[in-house]
């Protein structure tokens, strides 16, 4: 766990937490420390567009099992 008083620190195992890879998460702490906040904006932007991507396909999944047990039920004759 990172020092709390280690602002740096802090922000690197948030970033792991968001499920940032290490290419990213370099990247990002390049743009942290250099004060580059557009940029860091953006690629922040993309990893959370990435995982609404898996969030949204995991939903499909969840539906389609749904769906799936659902017409077993109906073929079974039960509500």
């Amino acid at each position: 766990m990172a020092n709390a008083t280690d602002k740096s620190a802090v922000f690197a195992q948030a970033l792991t937490d968001a499920g940032c890879g290490d290419a990213l998460k370099a990247r990002c702490c390049e743009c942290y420390e250099d004060g580059d906040w557009n940029t860091l904006s953006r690629l922040l932007q993309n990893q959370k567009n990435a995982l609404l991507d898996k969030v949204h396909e995991g939903q499909k999944q969840i539906d389609c099992i749904d769906y799936l047990t659902y017409s077993l039920k109906k073929k079974q004759g039960g509500t």
